[in-house]
C-alpha cells in the first residue's frame, strides 16, 4: 500500500506480464463492509496485502480483499494440481477475515482432492502456505485473528456433500427437502456444528445451496424437516 485516502487505499502491484509496477486501488467500502465481528482493514504505507484483481480501467487496477474467489486463488497458488486442471474448485463460501470453505473435486480418477490440497505430509504444508497468502496483512498484527481456510470434498450426492461441508463436525444423519435441510450431530459437537454466530452451518449452507438447521442426535429428523418453512 502506498497511500491512504478518504475513499480508497492506493496500492502498487507488480505486473509480471510487462515487467513493471502498476497502480492499483482498494476502495475503502471493500474493507469496511465486512461482517460485524471482523475488524476492518487498517493499512499503513508500506503494508503488503493479498488481493484479487477485479478490473482494470484507465491503467489502474481495482482490487478486492473480500471476493470469495480470493480464497480459492490462495489455495491454487500452492496446489499445482488446481492450475494443471486435475483438481477443480467447485464452490467457495467465505466470511472475509473469519473463515472460508472451499469445495474441490477431481477431474481425473483415483485422486484424493482434499489430501492434495492439504499437503501429503502430516503438517498440511500446502494449506498452511495458502493460509499465509490469504492472511498476508495479518503476519505482524497480533491484534488480528487469521482467516481460516477449510478444504471440503465435493460430492454429486447432496446428502454426502452436506455432510462433508459441515466438517470438521461429524454429522450422523441428514434430511433434505427442496432447499431445506436438517443435520444431526452429537450433543458434544452441537456448538461446533452450528458454529460461532451460526457460521459453520451458514457456510455449509452457502456451499451446498441449502438452508441448514442443526439438531442434536436423537431428535426426529423427519419431523424436524417438515417443520422447516
Amino acid at each position: 500500500m502506498s497511500a491512504g485516502r478518504p475513499n480508497r487505499f492506493d496500492c502498487v502491484i507488480y505486473d509480471a506480464g510487462v515487467g513493471h509496477p502498476r497502480e492499483a486501488t482498494i476502495w475503502r467500502p471493500d474493507t469496511a463492509n465486512l461482517p460485524a465481528d471482523v475488524a476492518p482493514l487498517h493499512l499503513q504505507p508500506g503494508d503488503v496485502v493479498t488481493a484479487l484483481v477485479m478490473a482494470a480501467e484507465g491503467g489502474t487496477y481495482e482490487l478486492s480483499i473480500d471476493a470469495p474467489e480470493l480464497a480459492a486463488r490462495a489455495i491454487a497458488s500452492h496446489v499445482p494440481e488446481i492450475v494443471e486442471g486435475a483438481v477443480e474448485v467447485v464452490a467457495v463460501a467465505r466470511k472475509p477475515g473469519n473463515r472460508a470453505k472451499v469445495a474441490v473435486a477431481p477431474t481425473v480418477p483415483n485422486l484424493n482432492t482434499v489430501g492434495v490440497c492439504l499437503g501429503k505430509r502430516d503438517n498440511h504444508y500446502r494449506l498452511h502456505a495458502a493460509h499465509r497468502v490469504l492472511n498476508r496483512h495479518r503476519w505482524d498484527r497480533s491484534d488480528l485473528t487469521w482467516e481460516r481456510l477449510e478444504i471440503i470434498a465435493f460430492a454429486a450426492d447432496r446428502r454426502r456433500y452436506l455432510m462433508n461441508a459441515m466438517r470438521p463436525v461429524i454429522v450422523s444423519d441428514v434430511r433434505i427437502r427442496g432447499r431445506q435441510s436438517v443435520v444431526a450431530v452429537s450433543g458434544l459437537q452441537y456448538r461446533g456444528g452450528v458454529g460461532r454466530g451460526g457460521l459453520n452451518a451458514e457456510l455449509a449452507g452457502r456451499l451446498t445451496d441449502l438452508n441448514v438447521h442443526v439438531v442434536a442426535e436423537g431428535e426426529d429428523l423427519d419431523a424436524a424437516i417438515h417443520r422447516r418453512p
